[in-house]
């Protein structure tokens, strides 16, 4: 990811996934760059007849901002995705609660620090995903999306495709 203006776009990350018995799996991580970190735990756990369900937790600290500000932010992220092999259509709900203003992704972070662009300030996000399989033909999918704000506003987005 490069944007114009910096040459310090580089980046690191690192993931571990670590499967705890065939159903309960553990995963953590980290992004590194030059004035982001993030760092990342959760849990995702497959329940016959319900799908898998995993939750999160991420911590994001954003520097070289600015003012030479830094921001720091936690989200927590919930999610429940399943597969109706029968139909061919699978769903998935993901909750996000972001705990504090000042929580960035490493993207919003670049455009903040290179670009000036005014960080989102979300406060929840949920979205919505249905794909129906048509067969040879393809896949049929809709995606919507709910926001609110810091600040009291709210977004709804949606979309349908035929990938």
């Amino acid at each position: 990811m490069t944007f114009a203006g910096t040459d310090d776009s580089y980046f690191s990350q690192a993931v571990l996934y670590y499967g705890a018995g065939d159903r309960l799996t553990l995963y953590g991580g980290g992004l590194l760059s030059s004035g982001y970190s993030a760092w990342s735990a959760g849990t995702g756990l497959q329940i016959d007849g319900l799908g898998a369900v995993s939750a999160d937790l991420t911590l994001s600290s954003t520097g070289n901002l600015p003012g030479g500000r830094s921001l720091s932010g936690q989200s927590a992220r919930a999610s429940w995705y399943r597969d109706f092999d029968a139909t061919g259509t699978s769903f998935g709900l993901f909750a996000y609660r972001y705990s504090s203003r000042d929580y960035m992704s490493f993207e919003e972070a670049l455009r903040y620090q290179v670009d000036g662009d005014n960080p989102p300030n979300r406060k929840n996000r949920f979205d919505l995903s249905v794909v129906q399989s048509l067969g040879e033909a393809g896949n049929l999918s809709v995606t919507g999306r709910r926001e609110s704000y810091w600040s009291g506003e709210k977004n709804l987005t949606g979309g349908k495709g035929k990938p």
